[in-house]
This record gives structure tokens, sequence and C-alpha cells, in this order.
């Protein structure tokens, strides 16, 4: 199967998914009581706004039930609510205004809020409406709304943080349980079904050998990005495997401030490092040119993803490091310009998967204003930014430091064929 068959392929299948959707049913259970998850999902004059996406909420005089939403980057949106709160229900209609101040797209939400055994549900169907001329970030905004219940959930759960409301019930029903996994990856059908895809292709174009070791580079990188975010709290954290490209480590916990997102990207580098180092000590302990490879095939890819183009770790490294020194709308076309430097290597490579990839992505960057969660983080101190930079350019002299040692005897053709041969192979 060629590369261009593929990418058709995948193209496809991304065209069903994010294909606009008219109705979104969102239910959600959030570890936070009832009441104050009504607090967050029925905003009110009298309460303060603590939504990362929304600036501020431009209320009517004498009004409850009527604002202007002015959202972080500069959207509008005109805002009516009819609450119910003996029920914990509501209707909220949003305006949405495109950039000229027109009115562009309604939504209509019905929502409710509800005691759940796992804390309090909140259960949200919602219509949308085109009304006016969209746009290209609300053009993309509607090819996005597959993604709604991440976003949603994220906003969410920011408010309900900064409320208190996670601790409060933690102190009165004790800690939160790790989700189902196994070493970071989420148990559920749908990670299942993801695993199963990646590696059967991966089976299916490198081999088992080179798969196994690949499958266990992932699992041992993102792991350690799932490590560090149930370090801070994320006890819901786990990572998927993603077919055609790799993994990605999910939590539901958004970073207060940028050293703890930073922490929590090295997490993965690190561990990379580190499963290096163990497959090549134990394969210059079992002398087996396989644990050797895979020791020089960790670190490749480790290293590899700490390239300075977001969303690898060094792109994220990168943009952290540079926030403390430049204003968001500059910051913004850097690392648009970076994923532009990453769609061009793809280009150049001729890989219509990543092509795909980088190509959305810098549409995302180019349409939409700094992301909330983003523009909420408290940044680094200059001085700490500096630091991260030392500890990032460490990494990556530690990764192609060791890539040098492992080559010097074999060089990158004898590890390729070391892990396409497979362990014990004489």
């Amino acid at each position: 199967m060629s590369s261009l068959t593929i990418g058709l392929l995948v193209l496809a299948l991304l065209l069903v998914v994010f294909w606009p959707r008219g109705r979104i049913r969102l239910d959600q259970v959030h570890r936070v009581s009832a009441e104050d998850l009504w607090r967050v999902a029925a905003p009110h004059p009298s309460r303060p706004n603590l939504m990362d996406a929304i600036e501020r909420y431009e209320w009517r005089p004498w009004s409850d039930t009527e604002a202007t939403i002015h959202y972080r980057g500069g959207r509008r949106a005109r805002f009516r609510q009819a609450l119910r709160p003996e029920s914990m229900e509501g209707d909220q209609e949003l305006i949405v205004l495109n950039e000229r101040g027109e009115p562009a797209q309604r939504m209509l939400c019905r929502f409710a809020v509800r005691p759940d055994p796992g804390g309090a549900r909140l259960v949200m169907d919602i219509a949308f409406e085109r009304i006016g001329p969209l746009g290209p970030s609300l053009l993309l905004d509607s090819l996005l709304r597959p993604l709604l219940h991440l976003t949603v959930r994220a906003g969410i759960a920011g408010a309900l943080r900064k409320a208190g409301a996670f601790d409060r019930y933690e102190a009165e029903h004790g800690p939160a349980q790790a989700a189902p996994s196994v070493l970071g990856m989420r148990l559920s059908w749908t990670a299942l079904a993801l695993a199963a895809i990646a590696c059967g292709w991966w089976a299916w174009s490198f081999g088992p050998w080179l798969t196994l070791a690949l499958v266990a580079g992932l699992v041992l990188h993102e792991a350690g990005h799932v490590a560090v975010m149930r370090a801070f709290g994320d006890r819901s954290s786990a990572f998927y495997f993603i077919p055609f490209l790799g993994g990605v480590a999910i939590g539901r916990m958004p970073h207060a401030q940028d050293w703890q997102h930073a922490a929590m990207v090295l997490g993965g580098p690190a561990a990379g490092l580190a499963s290096a180092l163990g497959a090549a000590l134990l394969g210059w302990l079992l002398d087996e040119p396989f644990l050797l490879a895979c020791g020089y095939f960790f670190a490749l890819i480790n290293l590899i993803n700490m390239a300075p183009v977001p969303p690898l770790d060094g792109g994220q490294l990168t943009m952290l490091s540079l926030r403390p020194f430049l204003p968001e709308a500059a910051l913004q076309r850097v690392g648009s310009g970076l994923i532009a430097v990453g769609l061009g290597i793809a280009a150049w490579r001729g890989d219509p998967i990543l092509i795909g990839l980088f190509a959305v992505m810098l549409a995302f960057s180019l349409l939409r204003p700094t992301p909330a969660a983003q523009a909420a983080r408290e940044a680094l101190a200059r001085r700490h930014a500096a630091g991260l930079v030392m500890i990032t350019l460490g990494l990556v002299a530690l990764l192609a430091g060791l890539m040098a040692v492992l080559a010097a005897e074999t060089g990158f053709t004898g590890h390729a064929r070391a892990l396409v041969r497979g362990p014990f192979a004489g």
C-alpha cells in the first residue's frame, strides 16, 4: 500500500470524524459537589468568572440573564440564560459574532447538573445553527466540534480547580482512585482499539521485532509524561496510541503554572533517556545486539521528539522558554512559524500523513487565538526559562551522545539490521 493511498484513507477517516455536526450531547462527571458544578455551569454577575477561555462577562444593567461575553483573543458573543436553580437545570443561548461583529452562529444549550456516585454529572444538549458568515476562525471551530467534549471538560475543570471544588470534595470523600491503566496506558475499548490498529499497522510495515522496539519506546516515553501528571494530582491522566503517528498523553487537570507543564513535558524524554540507557546497559552485559539496537532506537526517537517544532516535546519546551520574553501575539506567530518548518520538512520527505497533520495544526495556529489554558498559566520567570533551555539542551546532548557511543561500532545500518532480525539471532 503506497503512502499516497494511506494518506487518502487517513484523510477520508478525518472527514468522517470531523464533519460538522448540528447537534452534540455531552455527558461528563466531575469529582465535585453538584452545588459547585452548578455555580460554574450557570454564570451569575454576583460570582467571579473562573473560565480560562473567557476574559469577562459584560452583564446588562440589573440583569442576571443577559450579557456580552468577551473571550480571550477578541471573540465576542451575546449570551442569554433561563435558569431553574431548584432543579439545577437551565437553557442558554449564545449568538457568536464573527470578526466583523456580525451574528454568525447560534448555539442553544439545555443543561442539567445531577448528583452522581463519582461526584456530579453535567449533561448538555447543544444545537448549532449558522445565521451569518462564519469567517475562518468560526469555520475551523465547526470542524473541531467532535473535540468539544475535551475543551468543555478542560474549561470546566480549570474553573472548578480555581474555585477549590476538587479540594473540598476530596477533603470530604477522600482521594480519587486512579483510572484503570497499564504502564500509564488507558484501559478502555477505545484505547485498546487504537493500540490494536497502531500495532497492527506497524507490524505489517516494519516487522514484529522493530514494532516491539517502537511500542516499548513509546510506552516508556508516554509513561514518563503520565507519571509527572499523576505526581501533580491528575490521577485520571493516561496515554493513548495514535495510529500512524505514535502516542499522546492526556490529562484532565490544567496546569496552573508553566513550570508544571514544563516538568510534564520533560518527563517523556527523561524517561526515554533512561530507557535507552537501560536497554544499552543490558545489551552490553548480555552481549545482545538487539538490546543495543533498542537503546540506539529509543535514543533516536526521543532525540527526534526534541526538535523545536510544536506539538513535539521540543517545540513545547521552546514555546515555554520563549514565553517570558515575548508578548502572546508574537509568541503565537513564532509557534506558527515553527509548525510551518515542520510542514516544510514533511513536504520534503513526501509524507502525506505528516503533511496533513502539520497543515491542520498550522491552520489551527493561524486562525485560533492563544489557547485559553496557556493564557491562564503563570509564565516562567526569565531566569527559570534560561534554566529550562539548559535542561533541554542537556537532554539533547545526552541523547545524541548515547547514540554516538552506540553507533561507534556498528553504525546506524548495523542497529537497523539487529532491529529487523530480532533477539538471539546470532
